[in-house]
């Protein structure tokens, strides 16, 4: 089923022009801290993050938040997620202002969608230790259809999670932040209730796979 749109959002679109700007506030104050964080990821120096967050915030502006209407929910991208990949792609449109393209034939330093649900399920892969269900003596093609089965499975399990639990995952295990990072961006009450949560996601995630048959090593 898919997810409703934020209440933030749909007030944010719905504003008439006389109003926009206090619907832009209200916005900001659920999702600034959020753009904040994506906006400084991997910058130089506090003067490039805060440079980049006001550009995220002038181009989410902009044409009448152009960029905003184009969400669509479904169940593979939530809000909060999405919102942070479209941040950070537009800091790569920063960097590029400022900086010109990277020379050499480097890739530019923004995650898409697909490599960041990736990395998302290679790391929550790698904490829930789920090599230990996979026979590793298999055969190589076999073994890694296994494992192609089990991160398809693994994906479907954290689809099903909240956002707020899906983002958290996100912070922790794609941008490696700290509990003390990750509280001040989502104000879990403290470093030690977002431990407390990691571990009760990855005991969700455990259930949810062994529903799925995951519990056993797959031969």
């Amino acid at each position: 089923m898919d997810e409703p749109l934020p209440p933030e959002l749909v007030q944010l679109l719905g504003a008439p022009a006389s109003s926009s700007t206090a619907a832009w506030e209200a916005f900001l104050r659920s999702y600034s801290p959020l753009l904040l964080h994506a906006s400084r990821h991997g910058m130089e120096s506090y003067d490039d993050g805060m440079d980049a967050y006001a550009y995220v915030l002038d181009k989410l502006r902009a044409d009448d938040f152009h960029k905003l209407r184009t969400f669509r929910p479904d169940s593979r991208a939530r809000f909060s997620t999405w919102l942070v990949l479209v941040a950070r792609r537009i800091c790569v449109d920063w960097r590029r202002e400022r900086y010109g393209r990277p020379t050499g034939g480097a890739a530019p330093s923004g995650d898409s969608p697909r490599e960041v649900r990736r990395r998302l399920i290679d790391l929550t892969t790698a904490a829930l230790d789920l090599d230990a269900v996979i026979d590793t003596s298999a055969v190589d093609a076999e073994h890694q259809l296994r494992r192609d089965e089990l991160y398809a499975l693994v994906h479907e399990a954290i689809g099903e999670l909240d956002p707020r639990d899906q983002l958290l995952l996100t912070l922790r295990f794609v941008d490696g932040l700290s509990a003390r990072d990750i509280d001040a961006i989502q104000s879990w009450g403290g470093p030690t209730l977002v431990y407390r949560r990691i571990d009760q996601l990855k005991t969700t995630l455990r259930r949810r796979l062994a529903w799925r048959g995951v519990d056993t090593p797959v031969p």
